[in-house]
C-alpha cells in the first residue's frame, strides 16, 4: 500500500490520543531539522491539560532521533534517550510491547501503547517529516541562533528576556548536545517589525519576541484578541 502525502505542505500537525494521554506530531516548517512532541494528558475532573495555560509537556526530536524511532517502528525494537537543560531532564523511551502487540511511547511522565493502524500511522508520517527535512533543512545554510526566552512560572508568564548569543561550537564525538524545550503561552499582538513581535501577554507584561523563536503559524494582524504561540524556552 503506497500513501502519498503533498510535498508541497510546509506544517503538519497530527494528534494520536488514547483515553488518559495524547500525543501530538508537529512540525512548523520544512526547513527546521526537527519536530516537536507535544504532551498532554486528561486531568482527574476530566478535562485535558492546555498547553496555553503552560500544561503539558513539549520535546524537539532532531533527525537523528526521528531516524532512531521509525527505527523501532519498522523493526519492532526499542530506543531512549534523555534530553538535558541545566538541572532538569527528560527521559524518552519507545519500545514494541510483543504481549501487547503495540508500541509503548513514554515521555517524562507520559505514556500510552499506540497500536496499529494508528502505529503505521505514526511511523509513514514521521518517515515523510524525516524526508521532508533531509530535503529541505540541510541546505547548508548558516542559520542563526534564536535567542533563549526564559519564563518563571509554570502557569504565566513573569519575565521574559532576551539572552546574549553564544558562539556556537563545534559539537564534540560522543557528547550529546543538549535539546531546547517549548512553551505555548497566549499573547496580543500589539505592533510587529520584518523581524519580531511586540506581544503583550495575559499578565500585562510587553516585550519584543523575535519571529525565529516562535514555531506556529500565527495571524501578525490581529491586534484585538489573544493568540497562542509556541517559543523557545528554559525551563
Amino acid at each position: 500500500m503506497k500513501i502519498e502525502l503533498d510535498t508541497m505542505t510546509d506544517t503538519h500537525s497530527q494528534s494520536f490520543f488514547g483515553e488518559k494521554v495524547g500525543f501530538i506530531v508537529k512540525s512548523n516548517r520544512k526547513e527546521e531539522p526537527f519536530i516537536f512532541l507535544q504532551c498532554i494528558r486528561k486531568k482527574k475532573d476530566g478535562t485535558w491539560e492546555k498547553p496555553s495555560l503552560s500544561e503539558g509537556k513539549i520535546v524537539r526530536l532532531t533527525i537523528e532521533e526521528i531516524i532512531q524511532v521509525i527505527d523501532v517502528f519498522s523493526n519492532k525494537t526499542s530506543w531512549s534517550t534523555v534530553h538535558k537543560y541545566k538541572e532538569k531532564s527528560t527521559r524518552i523511551a519507545i519500545n514494541w510491547d510483543k504481549d501487547n502487540q503495540g508500541f509503548w511511547i513514554n515521555v517524562g511522565p507520559y505514556s500510552r501503547i499506540i497500536k496499529f493502524p494508528q502505529s503505521e500511522f505514526f511511523r509513514r508520517l514521521l518517515k515523510h517529516l524525516m524526508l521532508e527535512k533531509i530535503e529541505f533543512a540541510t541546505s547548508g545554510e548558516v542559520q542563526e541562533k534564536p535567542p533563549t526566552i526564559i519564563l518563571e512560572s509554570s502557569n504565566e508568564i513573569t519575565k521574559v528576556e532576551e539572552i546574549k548569543e553564544v558562539a556556537d561550537q563545534e559539537e564534540k564525538p560522543n557528547v550529546k548536545k543538549e535539546q531546547k524545550d517549548v512553551a505555548t503561552v497566549s499573547a496580543r499582538v500589539k505592533k510587529h517589525t520584518e523581524k519580531a513581535l511586540f506581544l503583550v501577554f495575559e499578565n500585562g507584561l510587553e516585550s519584543w519576541m523575535p519571529r525565529s523563536t516562535i514555531h506556529n503559524e500565527y495571524d501578525e494582524s490581529e491586534s484585538e484578541n489573544s493568540q497562542d504561540f509556541l517559543i523557545d524556552t528554559c525551563y
